[in-house]
């Protein structure tokens, strides 16, 4: 009986699912004689649930010990939110009545981009709109979006001064890289080698695994790259980059 009894206590101890239940086993198996039951059942059940409040404490902190051991992403600045719709020229209007959003910056499809985009905002809303209109016939994760859930906010696009940083932070717990001169090759990220001559581009897309909006981070020198397309409007537009 004693061996059974402590073979519980091992078991119940490091869980403890249940400490009134598992105190009342214990209670009665070590009582030595039928009436202390009731007091070694209170006095059981009683150790038993602070041992799982302490063991608790002691999980949660290891969590957190673990999670510091792998030190924080880099920072990221959220600065613009990209929708996909099938007429921007119709939802620039509308966004314009709406809200007053005067700013706007179109570039026709592009190759290896069969997008017409435009961005658009106005001082003090802190956030730019990103309107994505796929060209029909072109296959691309934008008009996949289009087809598969309609109109509506593909991604959001943060600043990061550390992208490889980031995407290998994001890659490391569980996020897909999707899109990008990057390449994911198990739980890391290494950069695509770039022709001669040309700079690579800085930016990409994380699919987090949960819901559908995707993350676009965008390091430098991609600021300079968006700003040379809306030149005179870039500051009247995109929110500053954080370097």
């Amino acid at each position: 009986m004693v061996g059974v009894g402590a073979a519980m206590l091992l078991m119940a101890v490091p869980n403890t699912a249940h400490p009134p239940a598992a105190g009342t086993v214990h209670g009665i198996i070590l009582a030595p004689y039928p009436g202390a039951n009731g007091l070694r059942v209170v006095v059981a059940a009683t150790a038993l649930a602070r041992a799982r409040h302490l063991c608790r404490l002691w999980r949660i902190d290891c969590m957190h010990g673990r999670r510091g051991a792998m030190g924080a992403p880099p920072d990221i600045v959220a600065f613009h939110v990209g929708i996909v719709v099938r007429d921007l020229h119709a939802v620039m209007d509308r966004y314009q009545r709406m809200f007053a959003l005067e700013h706007w910056h179109i570039r026709d499809p592009q190759p290896g981009l069969p997008l017409r985009i435009a961005y658009g905002g106005r001082a003090g809303t802190g956030l730019a709109f990103e309107l994505i209109e796929p060209v029909p016939g072109e296959t691309s994760q934008w008009s996949e979006f289009l087809e598969q859930r309609g109109e509506g906010v593909q991604h959001i696009g943060f600043w990061t001064p550390d992208l490889l940083g980031a995407l290998q932070a994001a890659v490391a717990e569980g996020g897909t890289l999707v899109f990008g001169p990057f390449e994911q090759r198990g739980h890391t990220v290494v950069q695509v080698a770039m022709p001669p001559g040309q700079l690579p581009r800085q930016l990409a897309y994380i699919d987090v695994g949960l819901g559908t909006v995707r993350f676009e981070l965008i390091g430098p020198p991609a600021d300079q790259g968006l700003r040379n397309w809306l030149q005179g409007d870039y500051d009247r537009i995109i929110p500053p980059a954080p370097w």
